[in-house]
């Protein structure tokens, strides 16, 4: 069993690339398109947790985009971090559910139209 606490040196771009080709079919079924052209950029992390973590929010801007749309991937490289952006052509999310998106359980969409439980997020590292 994996030690969820160990941190190495990873190639975070060839991970999201990974991430993109695991969700091509659902990508497909909505005729949606990725866009992502970055270099290779490393960072210092648990490298299977921050994958269940690009895996939820990327299976989200899939999940809550419009049939056609685009979700866009962006890393941008400071200093001392990366900052790693996922945004699509959704609806955004209002400020009111926004709060509770980290909540166990809380689903933004209460008429449950859109498959998942709710704990994307919450357990997301």
């Amino acid at each position: 069993m994996a030690n969820h606490c160990e941190k190495k040196r990873f190639n975070v771009s060839e991970q999201i690339r990974l991430v993109i080709a695991m969700l091509d079919s659902k990508r497909h079924e909505k005729g949606m398109s990725f866009q992502f052209d970055c270099g290779e950029l490393y960072l210092n992390g648990n490298e299977e947790l921050l994958k269940q973590v690009w895996i939820n929010l990327l299976d989200n801007a899939i999940k809550f985009s419009p049939d056609g749309g685009l979700v866009k991937i962006d890393i941008c490289q400071n200093t001392d971090d990366l900052t790693l952006t996922f945004a699509n052509q959704g609806e955004p999310i209002p400020p009111e559910k926004a709060r509770h998106i980290f909540d166990k359980f809380y689903q933004g969409d209460a008429s449950h139209t859109v498959k998942g439980n709710g704990l994307g997020l919450a357990i997301a590292p």
